[in-house]
Order: structure tokens, then C-alpha cells, then sequence
């Protein structure tokens, strides 16, 4: 049976859905799915530093990131950035990035 959420919980899902800044540094991430561009179409900030990452998905998803820190990671390809025309920081020191 479905039921309708209650108001803090639709409150929840709309903040969620709003969220304009990710922190997910340090997170022991190997992956990370367009899902995150998809539901977060104003995401400002995204910080995956520090993690393993070895590809992220469809980076073209979600045009108003203005700042990707991807530094500390295993990535070897980089593609998807050219449609983030609002991206103004991007830090990918320290990968073995060879296609971008």
C-alpha cells in the first residue's frame, strides 16, 4: 500500500532535492553515477577528493556546477566537462588522467 509522506518528510525530500553543495571527500568512493547530476540539477559544489574513484558518469548531466574538486583520486579519463560551461574550479591533481 502507498501512502502519501508526511510534511517533514516531504519537507526532507525537497531539501535534499535543493541541495546545492556536496561534500562527499574522504568517503572511500570508487564510482560515482550521473544520478547525483540528475537529481541535483543546481548543484553548485561537488567535492569528491580523496576518494578512489576510478570514472564518473555523465559529467554533461547538470549544467550550474561551478566548482569540482576530484583531486586524490584514480581517474584516467575526464570527459563530460566541456557542457559545464559554468564551472569556474576544477582541481584533478594527482590522478592519472591521460583523456580529457
Amino acid at each position: 500500500m502507498n501512502r502519501n509522506p508526511t510534511h517533514d518528510e516531504y519537507m526532507a525530500m525537497l531539501s535534499e532535492s535543493a541541495k546545492v553543495e556536496y561534500d562527499l571527500k574522504n568517503s572511500g568512493l570508487k564510482e560515482i553515477s550521473s544520478d547525483i547530476f540528475n537529481e541535483h540539477p543546481h548543484l553548485k559544489m561537488l567535492n569528491l577528493s580523496h576518494n578512489a574513484i576510478i570514472h564518473i558518469e555523465n559529467m554533461t548531466e547538470g549544467r550550474s556546477l561551478e566548482k569540482l574538486y576530484i583531486e586524490n583520486n584514480q581517474l584516467r579519463v575526464l570527459e563530460g566537462l566541456e557542457t559545464q560551461l559554468n564551472l569556474r574550479i576544477l582541481n584533478a591533481s594527482n590522478n592519472t588522467i591521460s583523456i580529457v
